[in-house]
C-alpha cells in the first residue's frame, strides 16, 4: 500500500503536490528528481498539502503505477490545482490512465522533445504513451518534439502541433505536462535525453500561464536529474514553473 509520507492536513489547502520518485524503464538518475525538488520545498513556505509516493521494495512498477492512479483520482477531485512532479516521464502515466478513463471531455497537452510512443515490447519512459487509445472525449496535443526526423508509428490519441497552440482557441485545458527536455539543453542540461533547439524558460512559464488562464487544473513535471544541476540552477527554474501555477511567484 502506498501511502503519503510527508502531508499537511492542519488546515484546508485548495492545492496539492505531488512527488513520485520513480525511475523505472528510464535513466534511473531521474528517481532523484522529486527528492531533491522535495526537500527544497520542505524547507520554504508553500501552500499546498504535500505527499510522496515511494514504491516499496516488494511492489511490482505495474503494480506501483496501478496504486498511484488510484490516489491521483482521489486527488484531482479535492484539489482545485494539482502539481505532480516525476522521476521519469513513466512516472506521469498515472495522470493519464485518470484522465483517459473518465467520460468529461478534457485538453491535454504534453510538452517533450521526444514522442514517447515508440514501438517497443516493454514499457518505458520513451513507449508509455503508445498504451493510451483515442478517447473522443480527449483532445491531446503534443508540443515541442524534436525527434520527428526519426521513422516512428502514429499514436491517433495525440495531434503533433509545430505551430503556436495560441491559435488554438481551447475554453480550458486540464493537464499540461512537461518533461524538462523540451527545454534547450543550453539552458536544461539537467536531463537524461537532450536534443539541440527547443524552448527557453521565459516560453515555458509562457505556456504555464497560458494554461492557467484556461481554467489548468493539473501540470506534471518529470526527468530532471539533480546530479547534472550545477548550483541547483534547474532546480530553481522547476520551483519557480510550480510557484507560477500556483500563484505564488
Amino acid at each position: 500500500m502506498v501511502v503519503p509520507l510527508f502531508c499537511v492536513e492542519d488546515e484546508y489547502m485548495s492545492n496539492g503536490l505531488v512527488f513520485i520518485p520513480f525511475a523505472f524503464g528510464g535513466n534511473p538518475a531521474s528517481e532523484s528528481g522529486p527528492r531533491c525538488i522535495k526537500h527544497i520545498i520542505d524547507k520554504i513556505e508553500i501552500d499546498a498539502d504535500i505527499f510522496c509516493y515511494e514504491q516499496s521494495i516488494d511492489e511490482s512498477p505495474r503494480d506501483f503505477l496501478a496504486q498511484i492512479t488510484y490516489n491521483l483520482k482521489d486527488l484531482i477531485k479535492k484539489y482545485e490545482k494539482l502539481v505532480v512532479v516525476g522521476g521519469n516521464h513513466l512516472s506521469i502515466l498515472p495522470l493519464y490512465r485518470v484522465l483517459y478513463q473518465r467520460n468529461s471531455k478534457d485538453v491535454i497537452i504534453t510538452m517533450d522533445a521526444h514522442r514517447d510512443y515508440y514501438p517497443e515490447k516493454s514499457l518505458s519512459h520513451a513507449s508509455f504513451l503508445a498504451t493510451i487509445c483515442k478517447n473522443e472525449n480527449k483532445k491531446h496535443y503534443l508540443i515541442g518534439a524534436r525527434d520527428l526526423d526519426r521513422h516512428q508509428e502514429i499514436n491517433n490519441a495525440i495531434e503533433i502541433l509545430t505551430d503556436d497552440l495560441c491559435k488554438h482557441q481551447f475554453s480550458n485545458i486540464t493537464l499540461l505536462d512537461i518533461d524538462v527536455d523540451v527545454i534547450d539543453p543550453i539552458i536544461f542540461p539537467s536531463c537524461g535525453s537532450p536534443i539541440d533547439g527547443g524552448f527557453s524558460f521565459e516560453a515555458i512559464k509562457e505556456w504555464v500561464r497560458f494554461c492557467d488562464n484556461r481554467e489548468c487544473k493539473i501540470i506534471s513535471i518529470s526527468e530532471y536529474i539533480p546530479n547534472w544541476d550545477n548550483a541547483q540552477v534547474n532546480a530553481e527554474m522547476i520551483l519557480e514553473i510550480i510557484r507560477v501555477f500556483l500563484g505564488q511567484n
